[in-house]
């Protein structure tokens, strides 16, 4: 018998060089940068309770329309369809936000290697944004946050590809990625304005003479204007949402204070990296062909720090500096004198990302994180009225929504029958509404309303108002709507943003719903 060949025997010298090729391949490169951060939020942001807003995106994706109140449709979208691909649970609710992050970071380190940064730099420019609390907060929910990073990312991207070739046929591309982004979140549209300035402010501004742009910038008006109809027939609901939510929800904060709270939301330390990257696209022969990007990160971040903007809307604007800030420290430690630096840089990083993950994901039980924080001397740090509880926002709306929901099944049960049959349950904020709807349809409860945002344009389908369970009300704001007004429970819980929660029984209201409904809209 004939011996087989190598080939025949299964071995192929050519594949094997394909796949070595692959393995070593900036994509794999990439594709292992993203990794890292899929595994920080896989092992430690797929176990704890779903986040408020996390309901309400829900409720949103039951509802399939060309906009909301206090968001456009992309983001709703998406989860409507990785609902249907993954089901509810935490792990399939959260998976686009984690994969959505992951994009981000590779994202990051494309943007340092068009600038010219070998793999050490894109690794610590991706080392930046996985330890930025920020962007662990933002990527262990899912909301249109998340993937608002990654429309910024990718257009910052294009534009420095614009910059470094000269190819003005990327602004069509641009136009694609602004345009869907504007359909996620409309925060992209600072990003625009930062661009345009950063051409006007240097000789780049030539690319305005460019047919290009003005087509890319038509198709990103186009693909958003769905979302701009839509607020025609209902009134620019958004309009008025931002004014409210600017005026009365946002603390107050000064320019200075805007720019302490990004730095501690990005971290103090990647603050010396963003100078460095600032430095290198003003100062640096290599950088200067990019100072646009400079300009462009400086015009977004002062139009969010002169209009209360919380902190965290600069965030995806953050690797515009990071990018090119790992790109000046590769060039201050290329000597081989000097990679004793390097490495103990990019270890103080990783330290100093563990030493801050407690606070931005739900790593350990919350009394643990408040006697951390204590330990740290540090505040929960607050953003919005009302919102001070005893652990940062963004982990406290994770806790006491299934104890609500068992409260007001506790209230809707102890009705008698024929009340059952009349009763609604109202609840004031979205969170409310969302988590007593996700989790009340398996516990037969009665439909839910509220007027908060986009509940508000859902209405209040059959209810009548007759009997109704009001759901976090002060017994002053349904008095004159009730003539009987009963407290069934005040739901607590000591690490929730809403601690005492009060359920009441509402009878015999003075009034018809529908004469109420127009006046009870709160868009917030």
């Amino acid at each position: 018998m004939a011996t087989p060949t190598s080939s025949e025997a299964g071995f192929n010298p050519t594949r094997q060089l394909t796949w070595t090729r692959l393995l070593r391949s900036d994509f794999a490169f990439l594709v292992s940068l993203g990794l890292v951060k899929v595994a920080v939020h896989f092992l430690c942001n797929l176990h704890d309770g779903y986040f408020r807003d996390e309901y309400y995106y829900i409720a949103c994706s039951n509802h399939l329309d060309w906009g909301y109140v206090d968001h456009p449709p992309l983001s709703i979208l998406l989860l409507r369809i990785a609902r249907f691909a993954f089901g509810d649970s935490v792990f399939a609710i959260r998976l686009l936000a984690v994969l959505a992050g992951a994009i981000a970071v590779a994202l990051t380190a494309l943007v340092a290697s068009a600038m010219g940064g070998s793999r050490f730099a894109q690794a610590f420019a991706a080392l930046t944004v996985i330890i930025a609390p920020v962007f662990l907060a933002m990527d262990s929910f899912y909301s249109m946050n998340a993937l608002d990073q990654v429309f910024w990312a990718g257009a910052v991207y294009l534009f420095v590809l614009i910059l470094k070739t000269g190819n003005g046929k990327l602004w069509l591309l641009f136009g694609l990625v602004a345009g869907l982004g504007m359909q996620n979140k409309i925060g992209v549209l600072f990003l625009g304005f930062g661009i345009a300035v950063g051409l006007l402010l240097t000789s780049s501004r030539r690319q305005f003479l460019r047919k290009e742009i003005w087509i890319g910038g038509a198709l990103a008006v186009l693909i958003s204007l769905p979302y701009i109809l839509w607020q025609i027939p209902n009134d620019f609901a958004t309009l008025d949402f931002m004014h409210n939510a600017t005026t009365y929800k946002n603390l107050p904060r000064s320019p200075l204070q805007f720019l302490l709270d990004v730095t501690i939301q990005v971290h103090p330390l990647n603050l010396p990296i963003c100078l460095m990257g600032l430095g290198f696209l003003f100062f640096h022969p290599e950088g200067k062909r990019y100072r646009p990007v400079a300009w462009a990160f400086l015009a977004v971040m002062a139009v969010l720090a002169g209009n209360n903007g919380k902190a965290y809307y600069l965030a995806p604007a953050m690797p515009m500096l990071l990018a090119p800030g790992a790109i000046f420290v590769e060039k201050l430690t290329a000597r081989p004198s000097f990679r004793w630096v390097r490495f103990s840089v990019v270890g103080l990083l990783i330290l100093a990302g563990l030493a801050v993950a407690p606070l931005a994901l739900p790593i350990v039980p919350a009394e643990k994180c408040v006697a951390y924080q204590k330990a740290l001397g540090l505040q929960p740090p607050q953003e919005e009225r009302g919102s001070a509880g005893e652990i940062p926002q963004h982990l406290s709306d994770r806790f006491g929504w299934v104890e609500l929901v068992e409260a007001v099944t506790r209230a809707y049960r102890g009705l008698d029958a024929e009340e059952r049959k009349q009763c609604a349950i109202f609840a004031d904020n979205y969170g409310e509404a969302g988590a007593i709807e996700f989790h009340g349809n398996s516990l037969g409860l009665p439909p839910v309303i509220c007027a908060h945002n986009n509940y508000f344009l859902w209405g209040f389908g059959g209810a009548t108002g007759e009997v109704m369970i009001c759901v976090g009300f002060d017994p002053d704001e349904l008095e004159p709507a009730f003539e009987e007004v009963e407290l069934a429970e005040v739901h607590k819980h000591p690490y929730a943003r809403e601690r005492e929660v009060p359920i009441h029984v509402c009878r015999k209201p003075k009034g018809s719903l529908a004469e109420w409904w127009p006046k009870l809209k709160h868009f917030i």
